[in-house]
């Protein structure tokens, strides 16, 4: 039955010539129809080129995931929240928080942060749900204080493989894209809503200091000069948009199946592992120099590899279109990255 479905699937693409499931073809479109049938049948058709130029085929068992139980997205969620509106709180009243009465003044903090790690998580979301990809809702990651943050983020889980290169550019660069476009009014509101304050604020007991990147150091720039005598002090609002950019910027590393492995796989697939290793390496030479958190995320993610799953359809070219994103994505990356992010 499967071979039928393979010789249908071949006279409707004339190119295509069988030697033992090997075809000639780019495929192009057409992949999409022939996966249709094959899975049917707990099946995954996957493309690869051989040396001499030729596609192969070859089939690979695969059953479809268990449905997720979103009660898990649920709980961790509520969860989040608590945790940042009590950073929130702590943040916007330092020396009056009482807890649980404070919680109300960490709204602004909460609300913004959770909104645009939330829109990151859903741009890869429906990306997916687009190109027919399995994945589950966001799962947000709780971090009580004293943690200036809160959160460590949200993730999603794709369970089922992506198409081509260029799914894989759509699905890796909407997050990061999406939660941007997000921060950059929220940062401009935070910054219209912050104030400078007499250096003795700081000493009296402010102690961390935010590192800034391009986008951040233009917009701050754009709405202060810089102040003879006195420090910035971000409003929780700016505060958490700089969290929603750093987060955007970590999440861009061109590294394994972080969202900028991802697009440097589907624009530079045989180089991936060499990008991913220069990127590691410069991270710990950024934790050696200014912020030993980088250390940390330079193991995690060579622990979890700098390799990249190729997707099923290794044929088929990445078009324009998403080159362009690409390019963006690249842009993104270079603007929101933060080489020094805390210091005392």
């Amino acid at each position: 039955m499967i071979e039928e479905i393979i010789n249908q699937y071949m006279e409707i693409d004339e190119r295509i010539t069988e030697t033992s499931f090997s075809v000639t073809s780019r495929m192009k479109n057409s992949f999409a129809l022939l996966k249709k049938r094959i899975i049917e049948f707990n099946l995954l058709p996957i493309f690869t080129k051989s040396r001499d130029g030729r596609t192969i085929l070859t089939l690979h068992e695969w059953h479809p995931p268990k449905k997720s139980n979103t009660w898990i997205n649920l709980v961790l969620f509520i969860t989040t929240v608590f945790t940042t509106l009590w950073v929130g709180g702590m943040l916007a009243r330092p020396d009056e928080f009482t807890f649980p009465g404070g919680l109300i003044y960490g709204i602004p903090f909460s609300f913004t942060l959770l909104v645009i790690l939330g829109s990151h998580e859903f741009g890869h979301y429906f990306a997916c749900k687009i190109r027919g990809i399995n994945a589950t809702l966001p799962y947000f990651i709780p971090v009580p204080p004293p943690s200036p943050l809160g959160t460590f983020g949200a993730v999603i889980r794709i369970k089922s493989p992506i198409d081509d290169k260029n799914a894989l550019i759509e699905v890796g660069a909407a997050g990061p894209l999406v939660g941007l476009i997000i921060a950059i009014p929220a940062m401009i509101i935070g910054l219209i809503l912050s104030e400078i304050v007499p250096m003795s604020y700081v000493e009296e007991g402010i102690t961390l200091k935010l590192g800034n990147s391009i986008l951040t150091l233009i917009l701050t720039n754009v709405f202060f000069k810089e102040p003879i005598e006195g420090v910035l002090l971000f409003h929780p609002v700016a505060w958490a948009a700089w969290i929603g950019m750093f987060v955007t910027a970590v999440n861009l590393l061109p590294v394994g199946q972080l969202d900028g492995g991802h697009i440097s796989f589907a624009m530079f697939s045989k180089r991936h592992k060499m990008i991913g290793w220069i990127f590691i390496a410069i991270l710990l030479v950024l934790g050696i120099v200014y912020w030993p958190g980088f250390i940390v995320w330079a193991v995690l993610v060579s622990i979890l590899g700098v390799r990249h799953p190729p997707p099923l359809n290794m044929v088929e070219p990445l078009d324009k279109k998403h080159k362009i994103i690409g390019i963006i994505s690249i842009v993104a990356f270079a603007i929101t990255f933060v080489p020094a992010p805390f210091t005392l």
